[in-house]
């Protein structure tokens, strides 16, 4: 059976600092209502353990688990991978820069200027764009942008910024989708359902699913693989309620057989209320360490 997480992240939750010492418990309840089996470890407990620079582990129990936040925690400041960039001028290579509490929840900035148009030819699989502005103005995200990004209209004087989001554990990605513009439930009152019966993901290879999802309160979801060996797979095993920000669930389903690839993704929403209600999918991507 797969497990499952919320991400952590110490920039959400470091505010709390400023008035408060600030704990995560995590019980036998919540190990059972987030993977069934409280024997198993799930890739969001294990990336809560390997968080030595932001949490501290005061109890590690038979049937709970107590950590606390560290204070005054800074942000590593890395050099990230210098990215291929047709410009006016020609090709260059431009040196991005990551910036990170834990290496599972990273920043990545890439900054331009001196052209009109700039063409990114590729950018590692793990990393997702979530914003591109021209000094402070935010500008509407590309429609393709999974591969290569292409953005134009600016004048030579314009600096140009791409943020990218990526989890640095997973640097090898065998699929990736973050183009969902039609993929949102909007104001349905009962239920609506997403899918995509075109893949061919090897899932011995790339295991582990890596799922940005948010939805309103009142907003539930379920989500199901079709492999291709004729099975269909619950993935939460139910519904389970969408997170209100933009939060990461990785799921690992290794060992995987020998073979079976994911032929297709389906997901459904729901109403909790009966009242309309949103829920978006931010990105998926199959990926292995």
């Amino acid at each position: 059976e797969p497990s499952l997480l919320y991400a952590y992240s110490y920039d959400a939750l470091s505010k709390y600092l400023k008035k408060y010492d600030t704990y995560i418990v995590v019980n036998s309840r919540t190990f059972k209502w987030l993977s069934g089996s409280p024997d198993k470890p799930f890739i969001g407990f294990r990336r809560m353990l390997s968080a030595n620079r932001t949490l501290e582990r005061l109890v590690l129990g038979r049937n709970y688990y107590l950590f606390k936040l560290r204070r005054g925690v800074k942000p590593v400041v890395a050099e990230g991978p210098k990215l291929p960039v047709l410009t006016d001028k020609g090709l260059i290579d431009a040196p991005a820069r990551m910036e990170y509490y834990e290496p599972f929840d990273a920043r990545c900035y890439l900054t331009l200027n001196g052209s009109s148009t700039y063409r990114i030819l590729r950018y590692p699989g793990n990393w997702v764009l979530v914003e591109v502005k021209v000094g402070r103005r935010k500008l509407p995200l590309p429609r393709d942008r999974d591969e290569f990004i292409y953005l134009s209209g600016f004048s030579p004087k314009d600096k140009v910024t791409l943020v990218w989001r990526a989890n640095l554990l997973y640097n090898h990605t065998g699929y990736k989708e973050s183009d969902f513009k039609d993929w949102v439930s909007f104001g349905s009152p009962t239920w609506s359902q997403i899918e995509n019966l075109n893949l061919n993901v090897d899932l011995e290879r790339y295991p582990v699913m890596i799922l940005g999802v948010e939805g309103s309160r009142n907003a539930a979801f379920e989500e199901y693989l079709f492999l291709s060996d004729g099975r269909v797979v619950n993935v939460f095993g139910g519904r389970i309620k969408a997170p209100t920000s933009l939060a990461e669930i990785a799921v690992d389903f290794s060992p995987a057989p020998r073979g079976v690839k994911v032929s297709g993704i389906m997901f459904k929403s729901y109403s909790l209320d009966g009242k309309p209600y949103e829920f978006r999918i931010g990105y998926i991507i199959f990926a292995r360490r």
